[in-house]
């Protein structure tokens, strides 16, 4: 049932709001906190791991070869 309110209620945000609407995802999340008691609206932070490189180092590849892929230079 709270799946389907929480579908039916995001389609009417995707109507209202379009492409700035709230994704499908967070809008389940914020339904299954409102079905625990919780409703603290402000979105949590998301960890992100830290970088791990410097943009400078990122640059120095890109300057040896500029058609590398992501995934070549995540390798690297």
């Amino acid at each position: 049932h709270l799946k389907k309110i929480a579908a039916e209620s995001h389609q009417m945000l995707v109507e209202a709001y379009g492409e700035h609407a709230l994704g499908k995802s967070r809008c389940f999340e914020w339904f299954k906190k409102f079905k625990r008691g919780d409703f603290y609206m402000k979105n949590e932070e998301r960890g992100r791991p830290p970088k791990k490189f410097e943009d400078s180092e990122l640059q120095a590849l890109l300057d040896e070869d500029d058609a590398q892929t992501q995934q070549q230079l995540a390798d690297q």
